[in-house]
C-alpha cells in the first residue's frame, strides 16, 4: 500500500507521509494522522470505521485510568484481570436486565470496560509486557 500526498509525492508508510506533510504546502488538504491510521493496519487492510470508533472509546477510558500504572505482570495477576473481566460482563447484564432494549447509553461504558479487560488479557497471554501500560 502506498500513501500519496496531495502534492503528488508517494510514500511507502504513513509515517513517511506524515513527516513529509509537515513541510508540504498541500498539507492543508492532506489526510490527518488518524485518517492514515484508519486507512491501514500493517499496510494491509483498511480499518473498519466501527472498529476505529470503538478503539477510540477504549483509549479514552484507558486514559482516565493511566494513574493506576498499567496491567503488566508487576501490577496485577492474570487471575485478577479474569475476575475483573467477568465482573464487567456481570455489570453489563445487570444494567441490561433493568433497562431492556433502551439501556444502550447505560451499558456503553460497561462494554468498553469489557473490551479493555479482554485486551489486557490478550496482551498478557501473548507475553507482550511492553504493551501493558
Amino acid at each position: 500500500m502506498s500513501y500519496q500526498c496531495n502534492c503528488g509525492q508517494v510514500f511507502d508508510s504513513p509515517e513517511e507521509r506524515l513527516a513529509h506533510g509537515s513541510s508540504c504546502s498541500a498539507m492543508t488538504e492532506a489526510m490527518t494522522e488518524q485518517e492514515l491510521i484508519q486507512k491501514s493496519v500493517d499496510n494491509k487492510q483498511p480499518v473498519r470505521p466501527s472498529v476505529f470508533e470503538f478503539a477510540k472509546a477504549m483509549e479514552a477510558k484507558l486514559e482516565t485510568n493511566d494513574h493506576k500504572g498499567g496491567w503488566g505482570e508487576d501490577k496485577c495477576s492474570i487471575e485478577y484481570l479474569e475476575y475483573r473481566l467477568m465482573e464487567e460482563i456481570g455489570e453489563y447484564f445487570a444494567i441490561r436486565a433493568k433497562g431492556g432494549v433502551k439501556s444502550y447509553f447505560n451499558v456503553e461504558p460497561e462494554l468498553v470496560d469489557v473490551a479493555n479487560f479482554a485486551m489486557m488479557l490478550y496482551q498478557r497471554m501473548l507475553g507482550n509486557e511492553e504493551l501493558c501500560h
